[in-house]
């Protein structure tokens, strides 16, 4: 805890840097004329006969205006004078902790996002994505309600110390009394907030796991819908929402219960105080009530102090948990630059994979094993196996996502590496088989895979993919398409991916079961668009679907994470292996469709 505290307040440093002790001299000043606006009290009170004598008070600046020559006028301007000023000042510094606590908030948003956008694809694949949208959100919004409280607090403090000196001046005895009252207090509600802290960090634990039950049935709404598992989600979903529910109800009956101790405890020590002053240190009815009327104003201020180490407690979690994200996702930071002016990557030779090994854990069995691969510019080259075979984990290495165990790969014979990658992932298209589509035109999702391309070109890419339906939309490229583009069919969504990713002009084009989720129609029309670029584009296919690679120029047939055969189409199938056993799958798979 020591060490988060630590690293929180340092961050804080960080982004405020000078802004801080420039607003620490500002708000001192503004103390002393808090002071001053109370120590009027005495020339008012002399000057309006309300107390013509004042025994015991010695303050020079105060005794000046006894003078009844200065008057009454005087003193109500000097004291209107000082109010205004201290209102402007305040006005700045409430101005000044919003735009701090606002910058400092935007700062740890911006960090987390860009250290997750830049993460190794290993790391992502090791965190809920709930996880990163619950520090975005409900993490972000606790540490800026207890950044806001705690800087609101350290604007009190010199307030109360200038404060307690005045009222040390004044009364050595009675200032110290409830200054060790405060102190003590404090120190007895300490078992009270070391509990809210507990709570807090399970309520932190429960809401992060609320949202990913959340994200999970949005995800798969349409299966659990098919499956009739409504009531399943739904009760786990309450279930966690009213554990959550007890929980806040039981920080904040402690949170009550502290304020109450501490409340009450203080209408306890106003009036211990004034039987005090009165019969044991025998203050005189003039100190006593400036000290009262100061009392008054700074005591809440303590109060504060305590309400700001509860705030902070509940803080805490949400900062922990904020913080463990993203060091994580720094500590796996990609090695490569991005550069506005990256030069695109012109496949001349092609691609060469030498001796590939990958495990996701190396304790486990290897994904893949001793790949060799050697994929000539613009030749056509197929990926299949059976599920689990490896080969996601093969596409993933050949766009730089994941770094081999063992081995290389070589673009026109120079190393995949953390320089080059970036350049190497600016000139792939990559074709998924669950298509990204954002909630926008057609042109905004074209020109997301590249800018600066000019209509001429976006209407290239789309004839050979996507043009024919495109051109029926009344709106044409600035039709809106809908939140994942459901405006339209798996086919049609599809066929735009495609084009998308030949309007980067691409070295590689890799279609990741592109086909797979769709029927036969529109299998054909990619098919055929496919079919367009062949001999004038690198293109890697991974596909269940035998029709989809039956032209490719090489079929690779991985198992287990190895490459058991390799050939053309009519090659593998003359030799009867396991190639052949999956061509009889998928021709009794599609009669059975029909």
């Amino acid at each position: 805890m020591k060490d988060s505290t630590k690293k929180f307040f340092t961050a804080f440093y960080r982004f405020s840097g000078k802004r801080i002790f420039v607003l620490f001299f500002i708000v001192l000043f503004n103390s002393g004329l808090e002071s001053l606006s109370v120590l009027l009290l005495i020339p008012f009170f002399h000057i309006t006969k309300v107390m013509p004598d004042m025994p015991g008070i010695n303050i020079p600046l105060m005794n000046y205006f006894h003078s009844e020559k200065y008057g009454l006028i005087t003193v109500l301007l000097l004291f209107l004078i000082v109010s205004v000023i201290q209102e402007y000042i305040k006005k700045y510094i409430t101005v000044t902790i919003v735009s701090v606590k606002a910058g400092f908030v935007r700062m740890l948003s911006d960090q987390l996002y860009e250290s997750f956008a830049m993460a190794k694809w290993q790391a992502i694949l090791s965190r809920r994505k709930s996880d990163i949208a619950n520090a975005l959100t409900n993490e972000l919004k606790l540490i800026d309600i207890g950044t806001t409280t705690l800087l609101q607090f350290s604007t009190s403090v010199p307030l109360i110390l200038v404060q307690l000196i005045v009222c040390f001046f004044i009364s050595p005895y009675g200032t110290l009394c409830a200054v060790m009252a405060g102190i003590m207090f404090f120190l007895f509600l300490r078992p009270v907030n070391r509990k809210l802290g507990n709570i807090a960090e399970t309520l932190n634990t429960l809401l992060k796991d609320s949202l990913s039950d959340a994200s999970e049935h949005l995800n798969g709404i349409k299966e659990v819908k098919s499956y009739g598992a409504e009531q399943v989600h739904i009760d786990r979903f309450s279930s966690k929402n009213h554990e959550t529910e007890k929980k806040y109800i039981q920080f904040v009956e402690l949170f009550s219960r502290s304020n109450f101790i501490y409340n009450s405890g203080t209408f306890f020590l106003m009036a211990l105080f004034v039987f005090m002053s009165l019969t044991v240190f025998s203050e005189s009815l003039t100190k006593l009530i400036i000290l009262f009327v100061i009392f008054i104003r700074i005591w809440p201020l303590f109060s504060g102090f305590q309400m700001t180490l509860q705030f902070f407690l509940m803080m805490f979690p949400a900062w922990e948990s904020f913080l463990s994200v993203t060091e994580e996702f720094k500590s796996q930071r990609e090695e490569y630059k991005i550069e506005a002016d990256i030069k695109h990557v012109v496949l001349n030779k092609g691609i060469e994979l030498k001796g590939l090994s990958f495990s996701y854990d190396k304790g486990e069995k290897k994904a893949l094993t001793d790949i060799n691969l050697t994929i000539p510019v613009n030749s056509n080259i197929a990926i299949t196996g059976h599920s689990g075979s490896g080969k996601s984990t093969l596409i993933d290495i050949l766009t730089g996502l994941l770094e081999p165990l063992e081995g290389e790969i070589l673009i026109d014979g120079t190393p995949l590496k953390g320089e080059n990658l970036y350049a190497w992932r600016r000139s792939i298209g990559f074709v998924p088989q669950e298509t990204f589509l954002f909630h926008g035109t057609v042109r905004e999702n074209l020109l997301w895979a590249r800018p600066s391309a000019t209509e001429e070109e976006i209407w290239h890419a789309l004839e050979l993919s996507a043009s024919d339906f495109i051109k029926k939309f009344p709106a044409g490229l600035d039709t809106p398409l809908g939140d994942r583009g459901t405006g339209l069919s798996g086919g049609e969504r599809q066929r735009i991916a495609l084009a998308r990713a030949i309007l980067r002009n691409p070295s590689l084009l890799i279609l990741d079961e592109a086909t797979s989720s769709l029927d036969v129609e529109n299998e054909s029309k990619i098919f055929r668009a496919i079919e367009k670029l062949k001999g004038k584009i690198t293109m890697i296919t991974i596909a269940h679907r035998i029709s989809t690679i039956k032209n490719a120029d090489e079929i690779i047939f991985l198992d287990s994470g190895s490459i058991i055969e390799r050939g053309n189409f009519d090659e593998l199938q003359k030799k009867g292996g396991k190639f052949a056993d999956l061509v009889k799958e998928d021709s009794f798979r599609r009669s059975s469709e029909k």
